[in-house]
């Protein structure tokens, strides 16, 4: 329910701020219409003889029309500002490693496509390297709608794999694990990849590449968010912006093949 309720507060949020921009654009509409309407009307005065006024007057009436103009697309302006700040303080961070010890949570959230309750249990409960599982932690204070997982690796008898995941409701602090389909010690990751959507509406990825040593491999995380239709939002320093026609765009994005299983486990104290 409380991931529910985030969501509808979030479409509401944003239907607003639609509001909002369309009535900025009706302003200016409006203010447009007036001004080739009032030329109308000095034409048709003039047209009959009549006195239209000082040049002066005249001035000072398109000065004011277009000032009008002006303060809307100013307030227009600053709103797309404001959205674009907001846009990029919701971006989300992960910390991302191998899972080897798990201690003291209040419960373990964790993702396997193929396995059954004895197995993911098994696996958590395993202190030591005999096991792989990923632990991802949303560690900045937005909540994430929607998460998918990439995860390229080759597996104990040596061929290239790709697992996928999804997830809703990644919230702040969060921790997720992820057990491969192979979930020996023996295979190699070679790349993850993370999209999501945040609570500003923005699509963006994570990328994870194999390092040099095997430690490496979820040290330095590459983010890229797409572009959407407000040009005030950037990068940053937190990552690369990027256009759905990009090639970086087609190889980061992906469809889950299907939806995995989803285990909430009880209390996991220390295991020896």
């Amino acid at each position: 329910m409380p991931r529910k309720r985030e969501k509808d507060e979030y479409e509401i949020m944003q239907k607003k701020e639609k509001n909002i921009d369309d009535r900025y654009v009706y302003g200016i509409l409006v203010s447009l219409f007036c001004l080739g309407f009032g030329i109308l009307i000095g034409a048709m005065i003039n047209a009959n003889g009549e006195v239209l006024g000082s040049v002066a007057e005249w001035i000072g009436g398109f000065g004011t029309i277009a000032a009008v103009i002006a303060g809307f697309a100013q307030v227009k302006n600053q709103n797309k500002i404001k959205k674009a700040n907001d846009i990029e303080e919701k971006r989300p961070r992960f910390d991302v490693k191998s899972a080897s010890t798990i201690k003291n949570y209040k419960e373990i959230v964790t993702l396997a496509c193929k396995h059954d309750t004895q197995i993911v249990k098994k696996v958590l409960q395993d202190n030591g390297s005999k096991y792989s599982k990923i632990q991802i932690i949303n560690i900045s204070p937005n909540v994430v709608y929607n998460l998918a997982i990439k995860l390229t690796y080759t597996d104990s008898c040596g061929e290239n794999v790709i697992d996928t995941y999804s997830y809703s409701g990644f919230s702040s602090n969060e921790q997720l694990f992820i057990i491969p389909n192979d979930y020996s010690s023996k295979i190699k990751l070679t790349n993850m990849i993370i999209k999501f959507l945040t609570s500003a509406g923005e699509l963006g990825f994570c990328e994870f590449s194999k390092g040099a040593k095997e430690e490496d491999m979820f040290e330095d995380a590459q983010y890229y968010f797409v572009n959407g239709n407000n040009s005030n939002v950037s990068g940053n320093e937190m990552g690369e912006m990027i256009s759905r026609e990009d090639t970086k765009f087609k190889k980061l994005d992906f469809k889950p093949s299907y939806m995995n299983n989803r285990f909430v486990i009880p209390p996991i104290k220390d295991v020896n």
